[in-house]
């Protein structure tokens, strides 16, 4: 294995990979990269036997992180490789306790994860006292902003608009957490009561062109609530979010609420997962999931203070494959490639061994792209157990592909924890000759 660096590649480095068999000849070989995100700057490489390790400068600070290359490596306390980027155990964090009012545990990871939320207090039904802590609240009199005590997202506090008159303008400020000219996306949940005609927007300081809620009409009230997103390039270190009306003479008397505000630089798709760790078979090995996060703090549901965990951010695995080709042998040593007539692709087949998940994406052109998805929690895989989870195995997954060979891309997609071992792929079809030699 080669790895390169580049100027031109700061965020991370392009990887040569070849297979000799014996003789010397080279019956196979790839260029891929790694890419460890637009916040990172990756410094320098070295393997020291079967180990990668890497100098990488991120937002937190920067790191030697190391990167084990040997094959068909399984973890300690589990038959797979848990596949989680800058993973760690909760044995590497710090500050883990549990919270009976909340029902959630929360650790301090020894970093701090890409994207994570700058508004801690975002979500409105969390803590005992002022749930407006951080927050400044700027009333354009005689409209009202206060809290109210059940109707946010779960039964919970919020952040409650009232509109006196018409055409009122209200929005609430978190200070100081922002950097100017940096795009920003920011996530809100929203209802309205309903009771009047008339536009509502809500935006965020910077940003009107692409507000978060319009066109909210009497007849459809939003007793529910909905998640908006929108990204904003930040005019102040401030974030606000304001609520008004559009429509003059008609909102006085309207409600608006807000809840689960989350802000976190535009671009930042990492997400922290936790799986428990066990020393059974993975099948019991739970996936906790996906969790929230803010600066270096995740925030885990239930009680899993004494539970052995793995952490980590997750990545995206894709492996774009050749072309489809038809090959004749030839003369003499080897085998030539069919430029003529036409070859149509029906179908393809992946052997693949110890392997729980994995996406097969079809790019036909001129069509829309087609994606089939390999779990091994399917019916159809022998070894699966009913509500027993994934589990590794080995065998075949084929999947449709109608294209021509010149036609067509097929990629394979793992962006999980769990892992995808594939050995090789055959393709299914029919070739047409528009001539024969004589």
């Amino acid at each position: 294995m080669l790895f390169v660096l580049t100027d031109n590649f700061p965020t991370g480095c392009y990887v040569y990979k070849w297979h000799n068999i014996e003789g010397g000849d080279r019956i196979q070989s790839s260029w891929s990269t790694f890419d460890f995100g637009t916040s990172a700057t990756l410094r320098d490489v070295f393997i020291i036997e079967s180990t990668a390790y890497m100098v990488i400068t991120r937002t937190d600070g920067t790191f030697l992180e190391k990167m084990n290359l040997e094959d068909g490596l399984k973890d300690d306390d589990s038959n797979i490789t848990v596949r989680l980027d800058r993973r760690v155990t909760e044995a590497d964090c710090t500050s883990i306790a549990y919270s009976a009012i909340t029902g959630n545990t929360t650790m301090d990871l020894p970093y701090t994860p890409l994207g994570g939320d700058l508004v801690a207090n975002g979500d409105f039904a969390l803590g005992s006292g002022d749930v407006f802590t951080n927050w400044v609240l700027f009333p354009d009199a005689p409209s009202t902003i206060k809290q109210d005590a059940t109707a946010g997202v779960g039964g919970g506090r919020c952040i409650e608009f009232e509109f006196l008159t018409a055409a009122n303008l209200s929005y609430v400020v978190q200070r100081n957490i922002l950097e100017i000219g940096r795009t920003y996306e920011l996530t809100v949940s929203t209802k309205h009561d309903g009771t009047k005609t008339g536009q509502i927007l809500l935006s965020v300081e910077g940003e009107s062109t692409n507000p978060l809620q319009t066109d909210v009409f009497v007849g459809t009230p939003s007793t529910v609530y909905q998640t908006f997103t929108v990204e904003f390039v930040a005019v102040s270190t401030n974030l606000l979010i304001k609520a008004n009306t559009l429509d003059g003479g008609t909102m006085s008397g309207l409600h608006i609420y807000i809840d689960d505000v989350v802000v976190k630089p535009a671009g930042t798709t990492s997400e922290v997962v936790v799986l428990t760790r066990t020393t059974e078979d993975v099948s019991r090995n739970i996936a906790v999931g996906k969790v929230s996060f803010s600066g270096d703090t995740v925030t885990i549901p239930g009680d899993l203070s004494g539970t052995p965990l793995w952490l980590g951010m997750t990545y995206t695995s894709k492996q774009v494959l050749t072309r489809p080709t038809l090959r004749i042998q030839s003369a003499t040593k080897g085998s030539t490639v069919v430029n003529t007539g036409r070859f149509q692709v029906r179908y393809g087949k992946i052997t693949y061994d110890d392997t729980m998940v994995f996406d097969v994406k079809v790019l036909p052109l001129y069509r829309s792209p087609y994606t089939y998805t390999f779990q091994n929690s399917h019916l159809n895989v022998g070894n699966a157990i009913i509500d027993q989870g994934l589990t590794p195995a080995d065998g075949v997954f084929r999947f449709p592909v109608f294209s021509r060979n010149d036609q067509v891309a097929v990629e394979i997609i793992n962006n999980t924890p769990f892992p995808s071992n594939l050995l090789n792929i055959h393709w299914e079809g029919k070739y047409f000759r528009k001539s024969r030699e004589v």
